[in-house]
This record gives structure tokens, sequence and C-alpha cells, in this order.
């Protein structure tokens, strides 16, 4: 029974965790040929924000990247307090594989 409240207790803290962090939306993996007038003129949508996508080589090794400029909007969805002048924001699991 322990071992139980432990686990829901934490899927609930970090299912909250989530909801938090990354705003509620639509991602569209596939919309390079829509113009972002047209995503933005639809009726509900707030704010259209392009993302982008590529591959390159870390330490000689392939890795895909995502990538996007980094405004106070998308610098507090990853719980930065202060504008972003410049840098980069990497993932745990790149650091851990490249240091």
């Amino acid at each position: 029974m322990g071992m139980g409240l432990m686990v829901e207790s934490f899927r609930q803290d970090f299912s909250t965790m989530l909801s938090q962090r990354i705003p509620s939306g639509l991602f569209l993996t596939d919309a390079a040929s829509v113009e972002t007038s047209v995503l933005s003129s639809l009726p509900g949508i707030k704010e259209v924000r392009e993302y982008y996508t590529g591959q390159g080589t870390i330490n000689n090794q392939p890795a895909s990247f995502t990538f996007s400029k980094i405004d106070t909007w998308e610098g507090r969805r990853y719980g930065l307090s202060e504008e972003v002048q410049q840098g980069v924001l990497v993932n745990e699991l790149a650091v851990q594989r490249y240091g």
C-alpha cells in the first residue's frame, strides 16, 4: 500500500509539473506549406510560434535539433525568470550524452 501511495503521489506531482511548464496548444509537425498569417487568422488562435528542426552532429555523433527564438514567453515556458539575451537551452539528455 505504501508503494502504491508513493507512485500515485509521484504521478500527480509529475502531471502538475507538466501542466505548469508546458502550456496547452496545438503542435503541427507538417505545416511548412501553411503560411503563418493563415494559421493566425483562424478562429480561436491566440498566437502562432514557429519551431525549426534540423540534423547535425555533436562530437561526431548524429543529432536531431529542434530550435526556436528564446523570447520572454518561451523562456518562461522553460522556467526562466529573466529575459534571455543570448545562449542556448539544452535538454538534460543532451547534457548527459554530450557533456
